[in-house]
């Protein structure tokens, strides 16, 4: 395939405010949705209130600075079946080979002060040859996954009020009260700590993630171990035989960063590795 047009279509157009301001019928109809959408996934997450006249009385008191927010319109392109589906659901953009797609995100570069670690870790081509080769040398299977509204899952330390001023454009389309003020309890996008907060989050969870594999009697518990190698590489590891497919007895104070872990626990024995997993901010690549 010509990897270099998929990835092109692929990509998500940006959409000035003025575009979306300037809509009408359909397309403005489906721009608000988008716009609610959004806000739906901040209201499922819990992840902001409206600040109350009590708590915007404090924040002035106390001189907490007001960080203003802004909308990022996309054009996100739509495979075949997400349009069948868009049918299906009489969404407004069906017939479009594009869905209006509309993210809240806070102008950090307003904050004053950061109240957590900003660092983060990256993945460099290197390990994503290794494990490339790795799983098509033993012939594994190959896939990605994305995670929705990833950093609104991550919580900020509740001890620190951020005072977040709803984007002008929701005011101009009239979709909220210009008085309005929010407090973030979650990671919103645009903090500068936001991407280690979720980073942190991401891989406390994955770090107690176990599930069963195979059938009647070769059901097999599996679990997600960070490597030593590099922080954004996990194992999929799990107890196995002789006969069952994987790499045989890997050193764990090689290949694990927790050795204690695999130095105590009942699977060090017998353990295998059955898979890779890399991430990359809210991006998962996975081989087993």
């Amino acid at each position: 395939p010509d990897l270099s047009e998929s990835s092109l279509k692929a990509k998500a157009e940006p959409v000035s405010n003025r575009e979306v301001l300037n809509s009408t019928g359909k397309e403005r109809k489906a721009w608000v949705d988008s716009i609610k959408d959004e806000m739906g996934n901040f209201e499922r997450l819990s992840a902001l209130n409206e600040a109350s006249n009590e708590t915007l009385a404090w924040c002035r008191k106390n001189r907490v600075k007001e960080i203003p927010a802004m909308m990022v319109f996309t054009k996100k392109p739509l495979t075949a079946t997400q349009q069948e589906e868009a049918k299906a659901n009489k969404k407004v953009y069906a017939d479009w080979d594009y869905k209006p797609k509309s993210r809240i995100v806070c102008c950090g570069n307003f904050q004053d002060y950061v109240f957590h670690d900003t660092n983060t870790s990256n993945i460099d081509a290197n390990l994503l040859r290794l494990v490339l080769s790795l799983g098509a040398g033993e012939n594994q299977c190959i896939s990605s996954v994305d995670i929705s509204t990833a950093f609104l899952n991550a919580p900020l330390d509740p001890k620190h009020i951020i005072l977040v001023k709803p984007p002008q454009m929701m005011v101009k389309m009239g979709l909220i009260d210009p008085n309005v003020r929010w407090v973030i309890n979650k990671a919103m996008y645009g903090l500068k700590e936001s991407p280690r907060l979720w980073e942190e989050s991401r891989d406390e969870k994955l770090n107690k993630m176990k599930w069963v594999w195979g059938e009647g009697g070769q059901k097999k518990e599996m679990r997600l171990v960070q490597s030593k190698v590099h922080p954004s590489l996990w194992l999929i590891v799990g107890d196995g035989s002789s006969s069952t497919p994987g790499v045989e007895e890997p050193d764990p104070s090689l290949l694990i960063r927790d050795g204690e872990w695999a130095k105590t626990h009942e699977w060090t024995k017998h353990l295998k590795i059955f898979g890779y997993v890399i991430v990359y901010v809210d991006d998962l690549l996975i081989s087993g």
